[in-house]
């Protein structure tokens, strides 16, 4: 083919192109390609197929997402081209555009995962052949057309046989046996399909990968069952509603707490299985469960410290100026201010977030339940929970500072503040870095349990 393959999207000596069609025949077919640039980070691809007489054969449609030197921006990027996309980039790749190690590992190696995290990222999303030239294996021949055409500029290739079959939103009959066509088309060129449950929906392959294979190759191949890819739409309604509930402040008002616990519930039940298995306990994420065991070895440690430094008379109320110049005091409810406050009252504070502490640590839920057997001496926590004192305002006591130090305030979140790793930890988008969540469904469960 004549086709200069290394400057399809850019001519020399001139500004990139938004929309550029290039023409090419192969064989005894015209093809026509269509690259719609939004930006010189990724574009558009539409592909049109046609017999030497002009006859219309078929369509196919993708996307290309350049990912060297992406740093945070890759799924916003994929929300930005499509919501296909966005379903693929989130189930497979962090946010940087780095492949998720755990989605590839049974059939790439470390090397191989590394160097498919790097530049192209190609989708194919749909592909299209007439009904009057269905059967002619003309599908085979467009793949091949135009793996041929982007031979080289692409590290990875994804698609999904639930979006390419086109009988399931025409209601035609017999999707499980389309299924199956779409899913040997792409096994003719070594595509494979990923394992985890969760993820059987998407088909993969890396240049190095590709061997054509005829169709008696693949005549026998069985397929693992498919589920359609993770609807984010119902999320993403979820998290509006969370949004337009209440503010931060306002966290506390009880009658917006059972309708935001609601709608938490109904978050955790549509999460993809991969994310609602990672959760700690069934109920917390393991990004925000990193951020609450910082926040609590740091804090503690401070309030600890203040505590200490407070100077009354036995048996004596503390000052109130005194109290309200630790910074503990400020999770302490108004009604219980307004009594006289006793040095054994914070003792018993302390206690109690020393042993939400160390259940946190352990990576177990730090229930009221266990926090109140922990305790078990001295017995100032008694003293506390005998005078209107909660787990709750001490949980309080934890998060609230996880607020103040948040990107919201421009310090940046608990994982950029204390350098941790952020892609360790299974990314859950609806629930990771969100206070409400703690402060209302998460704290609810504590306090009961």
């Amino acid at each position: 083919m004549d086709q200069d393959q290394n400057n399809f999207y850019e001519d020399e000596d001139e500004e990139v192109c938004h929309l550029e069609k290039r023409e090419f025949e192969e064989g005894n077919f015209n093809f026509i390609i269509t690259i719609d640039e939004g930006d010189l980070d990724g574009f558009y691809i539409e592909s049109e197929m046609m017999s030497k007489d002009g006859t219309f054969i078929g369509r196919l449609n993708g996307n290309y997402i350049e990912r060297r030197g992406w740093q945070t921006e890759f799924i916003p990027y994929c929300d930005s081209m499509s919501q296909e996309l966005l379903e693929i980039g989130r189930s497979l790749c962090y946010n940087s555009g780095k492949l998720r190690s755990e989605c590839f590992e049974d059939f790439l190696t470390g090397e191989e995962i590394k160097e498919a995290s790097d530049d192209g990222f190609l989708t194919i999303q749909k592909l299209e052949i007439t009904k009057k030239q269905r059967g002619n294996d003309f599908g085979f021949i467009f793949l091949k057309s135009f793996f041929n055409f982007f031979w080289k500029q692409w590290n990875i290739c994804v698609v999904c046989p639930f979006y390419l079959n086109n009988t399931r939103e025409n209601g035609e009959e017999g999707v499980e046996v389309k299924d199956k066509m779409v899913m040997r088309l792409f096994s003719r060129f070594s595509f494979q399909q990923l394992s985890r449950e969760d993820l059987r929906t998407y088909f993969f392959l890396t240049p190095k990968k590709l061997k054509v294979l005829s169709k008696g190759d693949v005549e026998a191949k069985t397929f693992l069952p498919i589920v359609p890819a993770p609807s984010y739409c119902e999320l993403n309604k979820i998290r509006a509603e969370i949004g337009s509930i209440i503010s931060f402040e306002q966290c506390f008002d009880t009658s917006q707490n059972d309708e935001l616990k609601k709608l938490y519930l109904k978050a955790i039940q549509c999460l993809p299985q991969s994310q609602r298995s990672s959760l700690v306990g069934g109920l917390i994420p393991p990004r925000m469960m990193e951020q609450l065991i910082v926040a609590s070895d740091v804090f503690t440690d401070n309030y600890k410290m203040d505590v200490e430094g407070i100077h009354c008379a036995p048996r004596c109320p503390i000052d109130e100026d005194e109290l309200d110049g630790t910074s503990l005091g400020q999770y302490i409810p108004e009604e219980i201010k307004a009594r006289p406050m006793y040095k054994s009252y914070l003792k018993g504070m302390i206690e109690v977030l020393e042993g939400i502490n160390f259940f946190l640590n352990r990576k177990e839920l730090p229930t009221f339940t266990k926090v109140y057997q922990y305790c078990s001496w001295p017995f100032n926590h008694k003293f506390y929970f005998e005078k209107g004192g909660k787990l709750a305002h001490c949980f309080q006591a934890i998060v609230g500072p996880m607020k103040s130090q948040s990107w919201e305030h421009g310090d940046g979140t608990i994982f950029e503040i204390y350098e941790l790793d952020l892609e360790k930890y299974q990314k859950i988008d609806i629930l990771d870095n969100d206070i409400k969540f703690l402060q209302t469904y998460v704290l609810d469960y504590l306090e009961t349990h």
